[in-house]
């Protein structure tokens, strides 16, 4: 995903654009996105991800957790 390649803003303007959009953020989206930010050393990126996906009612599941 693009927290992988290190294009950050690219990936903040996905999750913007899907939360605006009718395209679903879901689970999945979150915790692709968290875990690019982690692998990359990114640990603030990753949890203010976390939190929007907490605000978005998305709780974490176990993949979340063994991401984190």
């Amino acid at each position: 995903m693009f927290a992988r390649g290190g294009l950050y803003k690219k990936t903040e303007a996905v999750l913007l654009k899907m939360g605006e959009s009718e395209v679903a953020r879901d689970r999945d989206s979150f915790n692709g996105v968290i875990e690019g930010f982690r692998q990359d050393g990114q640990f603030e990126e990753a949890v203010k991800a976390y939190v929007e996906m907490e605000r978005g009612r998305l709780g974490p599941d176990e993949q979340t957790f063994e991401i984190v």
